[in-house]
C-alpha cells in the first residue's frame, strides 16, 4: 500500500559529501546497517543485496544527489513527502520522461529508500557527531594523564622533592649507603625513589581505569544514539560514572574544563583558553613546588606526594607547541601573534641545555676571581628550564653538602699534612695517628670534624718556628714525597686556573687585593673551582636529570590534535583526517 506520505526528517542530519573527507576505513563505518557498502580496498560504494552480496555500484556523489532530490521534493518544508508534492517534482522533467515515472511508484521507492538507507545512514551520522564532540577531549586527556605520570616519576628521582619528602625520608632511613655508592659510580635507584615511582605507576593506573570507564559509557551513549551523546553533553556522561571516577577525571585530569575549552565554538577564544590552561601548569610560588597560584589539578596527599600539588609540564609543551605551530582561526594576524607567543613560551619552558644549578654555581664562582668582570670574563648566566626550576632547592641542598664536606675534607687532608711533616704519622706526640684518635673520640667517628686536627695543625705550626723548622719534614720516604707532590699539585692546579687569563701587572694586583679583601687567598680560589667539581660531579651521580625516554614516556606529544571538529551532521564542514 502507497504511504499518503513519507517522513523525510533524517535528512536534516545527511550530508554525505562530508564522508569525502574521510580515510576510506573510517568513512566504512558509517554505512553500518544500510543497504550499502563502501570497500575499504578499491573505495566502490555498491548496494547490498537481500542475500548479502554486492549488487549495482553507485557513488557518494550519487546518492548525495539523490538526498537532495529527496529534499528538494518537500516543497512546504514540512519534513514529508507526499505524492501531490512528488507530482511538482516530476512536473521539472521533460513531458516524456514525466509521463514515464508513475508518482506512487516513486514515492514508494522514496520510503525503501529512506527505512534502508538513508534513515541508517543519518543515525549513523548522529553518531559520528557524537564521536567527533568527544573524541578530542578523551584525546586529550589520555595526554594529560601519560604527563602526570611523567610529573611523578620526576619528583620520585629528584634529590628532594617538597611535595615528596616522604620519598626523602625513605632514603635516609632506609638505605644510607646508597648516596656513597652512586658518587662511586653506582646508579641504584633508592629505596624511597622506587617506592614513589611504584606510587606514581599506581596512580597512573587508577586514573586510566576511571578514563575507560568514562570511555566505555560515551561508546555506549553513541552506539545507543542517546541525546547527551549527540549533544556531546560530558556532565550527563559523568553522572553515569561512579561518583568516586568522575571526581577522579575532574579533579586530577580536569575533564571538564578540558572538555568546554576544546568545544569553545570561536576558535580564537578557543586557543586563547588553551593556552592560559597550558601556561597555568607551569610551576611559580614557593619553591615552585608548592600548587598555590598554579596547576590545574591536584593528586590525594599521601606519604609520596604530601601536598597533593603537581604541574604538568609535558602536556603544556604539547599544547603549546600544537599552538605555535598547527592551531589556526583563520584570522592570519591572530595566528601569527599565537605562534609566536607559543613557541616564546614552549622556549621559556625549556630554557638553555646549559642552564641550571652548575651553571649558578659557575656564574658566582667566576665573577668572585674576575672580580664581577675587571679581570677576566665571569661564566655567561644561562635561562633554566622548568624542570631545573623545580629542582633548584634539592640540587641546591646537594651542592652544599657537597661542597661543605669537600672543604672540610680538603682542610683536614691539608691540616693532616702538616702534623705529618712536622709531628710524624705516629709515635711522637701529637702525631697524626694520636689526633686522628682523640678526634674522633671527641667527635664520636667523624673522620671530618674539627677541633683538634685545626689546634694540633697551629701547635706544630708554632713549635716549629720556634725550634727553626719552618718548611722541613720530619721523616724522609715515600709518603712525605707524596705530600710534597699534594703541594705540587695544588700549585700545579692554581696555576692551570689562572692559565691563557691575560692579567697585566695592574689587573694582577687588583686580583690580590681583591682576593685579601675578601678573605681569600688565590690558593682559596683554587680550592673554589675544586670544590665546584666535586658539587658538578655529586650533583650528576646523586640525581642524574630526569629523562623521561627512559620510563617510556617523552617530552611532549608532537603529533597532538586539539582543534574542534565540526559538526558532520551539517552542510560542507572542514572534517580532520582520523589519527592512524
Amino acid at each position: 500500500m502507497t504511504p499518503p506520505k513519507v517522513d523525510i526528517q533524517s535528512l536534516d542530519s545527511l550530508y554525505l559529501e562530508n564522508l569525502l573527507q574521510l580515510d576510506v576505513n573510517e568513512a566504512a563505518k558509517r554505512f553500518t546497517g544500510s543497504d550499502l557498502a563502501l570497500d575499504t580496498k578499491t573505495g566502490t560504494l555498491t548496494k547490498v543485496g537481500k542475500d548479502g552480496g554486492t549488487g549495482e555500484a553507485t557513488s557518494l556523489e550519487q546518492e548525495a544527489a539523490w538526498v537532495q532530490t529527496i529534499r528538494d521534493a518537500d516543497t512546504n518544508k514540512d519534513h514529508y513527502v507526499d505524492v501531490d508534492e512528488v507530482k511538482k517534482l516530476l512536473g521539472n522533467l521533460p513531458a516524456d520522461q514525466a509521463s514515464a515515472i508513475d508518482p506512487q511508484k516513486f514515492l514508494e521507492s522514496v520510503e525503501k529508500l529512506m527505512k534502508g538507507r538513508y534513515d541508517p545512514l543519518a543515525k549513523n551520522m548522529k553518531g559520528w557527531k557524537a564521536e567527533l564532540t568527544f573524541r578530542p577531549t578523551l584525546d586529550a586527556l589520555d595526554l594529560y594523564n601519560k604527563g602526570i605520570l611523567s610529573e611523578g616519576y620526576r619528583h620520585a628521582g629528584a634529590t628532594i622533592s617538597m611535595n615528596g619528602l616522604g620519598k626523602t625520608l625513605a632514603n635516609v632511613g632506609g638505605f644510607l649507603s646508597f648516596p656513597i655508592r652512586r658518587i662511586g659510580g653506582k646508579t641504584e635507584v633508592l629505596w624511597g625513589d622506587q617506592k614513589a615511582m611504584a606510587a606514581a605507576k599506581t596512580e597512573f593506573e587508577a586514573r586510566q581505569a576511571s578514563l575507560d570507564k568514562l570511555r566505555d559509557v560515551i561508546q555506549k551513549g553513541v552506539a545507543a544514539g542517546e541525546s547527551w551523546a549527540v549533544e556531546g553533553k560530558l556532565d550527563e556522561a559523568l553522572k553515569k560514572l561512579d561518583a568516586k571516577d568522575a571526581k577522579v577525571l575532574n579533579d586530577q585530569l580536569a575533564a571538564t574544563k578540558i572538555h568546554e575549552i576544546l568545544n569553545t565554538a570561536d576558535p580564537k577564544e578557543r586557543n586563547q583558553k588553551m593556552a592560559e590552561f597550558a601556561k597555568k601548569d607551569r610551576p611559580s610560588g614557593f619553591l615552585s613546588f608548592f600548587n598555590l597560584s598554579t596547576g590545574n589539578t591536584s593528586g590525594n596527599a599521601s606519604f609520596w606526594n604530601y601536598t597533593g600539588g603537581r604541574h604538568n609540564l609535558y602536556f603544556s609543551r604539547t599544547v603549546l607547541r600544537f599552538l605555535g605551530t598547527k592551531a589556526s582561526s583563520g584570522d592570519a594576524a591572530a595566528d601569527d601573534v599565537l605562534h609566536k607567543d607559543s613557541r616564546a613560551t614552549l622556549a621559556d619552558m625549556n630554557g638553555d641545555p646549559l642552564g641550571g644549578f652548575n651553571n649558578l654555581a659557575a656564574v658566582g664562582l667566576t665573577n668572585v676571581f674576575c672580580l664581577g668582570g675587571k679581570v677576566c670574563q665571569p661564566t655567561e648566566y644561562r635561562d633554566w628550564s622548568d624542570e631545573a626550576y623545580m629542582d633548584a632547592f634539592g640540587r641546591s641542598v646537594d651542592g652544599a653538602f657537597m661542597v661543605f664536606g669537600g672543604n672540610r675534607f680538603l682542610t683536614r687532608l691539608g691540616e693532616a699534612g702538616k702534623l705529618a711533616r712536622l709531628k710524624g704519622l705516629y709515635g711522637a706526640e701529637g702525631s697524626v695517628a694520636q689526633v686522628w684518635k682523640a678526634s674522633m673520640a671527641e667527635s664520636k667517628w667523624n673522620v671530618l670534624a674539627g677541633g683538634k686536627w685545626g689546634e694540633a695543625a697551629l701547635a706544630a705550626e708554632k713549635e716549629a718556628e720556634l725550634l727553626g723548622l719552618a718548611g722541613k719534614s720530619a721523616k724522609d720516604g715515600r709518603f712525605w714525597k707524596l705530600l710534597d707532590k699534594w703541594d705540587g699539585a695544588k700549585k700545579a692546579m692554581r696555576e692551570w686556573v689562572f692559565k691563557g687569563v691575560p692579567l697585566s701587572a695592574e689587573q694582577s694586583a687588583m686580583l690580590e687585593k681583591g682576593a685579601k679583601m675578601s678573605g681569600k687567598g688565590l690558593d682559596k680560589l683554587t680550592k673554589g673551582v675544586v670544590l665546584l667539581g666535586i658539587a658538578q660531579y655529586a650533583d650528576q651521580k646523586l640525581s642524574a636529570p630526569y629523562n623521561p625516554f627512559e620510563h617510556g614516556l617523552q617530552d611532549m606529544s608532537r603529533e597532538a590534535e586539539f582543534e574542534r571538529y565540526p559538526d558532520p551532521t551539517k552542510p560542507d564542514p572542514t572534517l580532520h583526517a582520523p589519527k592512524k
